[in-house]
C-alpha cells in the first residue's frame, strides 16, 4: 500500500506541471484512465508493483498500454515513477489529484449515509444545504447504513456531521452514564 503523503506530493507536482502546460483536464482524464486500468487488471497492477519486473519492462508496459491514449506529460510522469521506484504511488494518485482539481474549482466532496434510500430531491436539498454551509459546490455521494435507524451521517473531508438517530441515542447514553 502506498503512503498517502507520498501520493499527495507526487499528485501536487503533476498538478502544478499540468497547470503550467495548460493541460489539467487532459492529465486528469489520463490519471483516471491509468487508475481504472490498474484497478480492472489486478495482475497488471501486481506486475507493475513487483520488484522482479525490471524498470525497462515497466516503462515498456506503460508505453504499450498508454502511449497513444494519454498525454506525453502523463506518460513521462509514469516513467519517472518507475525510475524512482514509486509505481505504488499510482494507487492513491487519482484521489489526491482529484482533490487538488476540486480545491481549485471550489468543489468539496461529501459522503452521506442514511438508514433508508434518499430521493433525488432529498439528495439535491442536502447538497444545497451543505453548499451553503461550506460556501462551495458540493458533490454528494449517498450510501445506505441501516444501523443508523434514521437520520443521516455526513462526511465532508475530515469533518463529521452526525444527525443519525443512532448518534443521538449514543449521545444520550454517554450523558446518562
Amino acid at each position: 500500500m502506498a503512503d498517502a503523503g507520498l501520493a499527495r506530493r507526487y499528485a501536487t507536482a503533476l498538478y502544478e506541471i499540468a497547470i503550467r502546460r495548460d493541460s489539467l483536464a487532459n492529465v486528469a482524464e489520463d490519471v483516471n484512465l491509468i487508475d481504472e486500468t490498474l484497478r480492472q487488471n489486478p495482475r497488471l497492477s501486481t506486475l507493475m508493483n513487483s520488484p522482479e519486473t525490471t524498470a525497462d519492462r515497466k516503462k515498456a508496459i506503460f508505453s504499450e498500454l498508454f502511449q497513444t491514449r494519454i498525454q506525453k506529460l502523463t506518460l513521462q510522469f509514469c516513467h519517472l515513477l518507475v525510475d524512482k521506484r514509486r509505481v505504488e504511488v499510482l494507487e492513491n494518485l487519482r484521489e489526491e489529484f482529484q482533490r487538488l482539481v476540486d480545491i481549485a474549482a471550489g468543489i468539496v466532496r461529501a459522503r452521506v449515509q442514511t438508514a433508508t434510500p434518499m430521493t433525488q430531491e432529498q439528495e439535491a436539498k442536502m447538497a444545497d444545504q451543505l453548499s451553503r454551509l461550506t460556501r462551495k459546490k458540493v458533490i454528494l455521494s449517498a450510501s445506505l447504513e441501516p444501523s443508523l435507524r434514521g437520520g443521516a451521517v455526513v462526511w465532508i473531508g475530515d469533518r463529521l456531521i452526525d444527525g443519525s438517530v443512532q448518534g443521538y441515542l449514543t449521545s444520550i447514553e454517554r450523558q446518562i452514564a
